[in-house]
């Protein structure tokens, strides 16, 4: 029942509603991080043979962020997941 009150608060189906926000909360990083992850930027440096250097040709490719930012986003991706679960898992205080 929505009518009983609590504390000044209505208690019922108001529960429900900051659930919604930690799961989309959780999918979005995790889309974020999947983009990130997901988009690469490289490049290819090609050596001639006629100028009588023995290199090889190469390319690399990484996220476009570069390592180093997409690992960070990653580290704090995992903890702000590990809060949200934490707070959409845990139980609610009865009186």
């Amino acid at each position: 029942m929505e009518t009983t009150p609590r504390g000044g608060q209505i208690v019922g189906t108001s529960e429900r509603r900051p659930r919604a926000g930690w799961i989309l909360l959780v999918v979005g990083i995790v889309l974020l991080n999947l983009i990130v992850w997901g988009w690469t930027a490289g490049y290819c440096v090609d050596y001639a043979q006629d100028t009588g250097m023995e290199m090889e040709s190469y390319c690399t490719s990484g996220p476009a962020i570069g390592y180093p930012a997409a690992w960070t986003l990653s580290a704090v991706s995992v903890l702000v997941i590990a809060f949200a679960l934490h707070r959409l898992l845990r139980r609610p205080v009865t009186h």
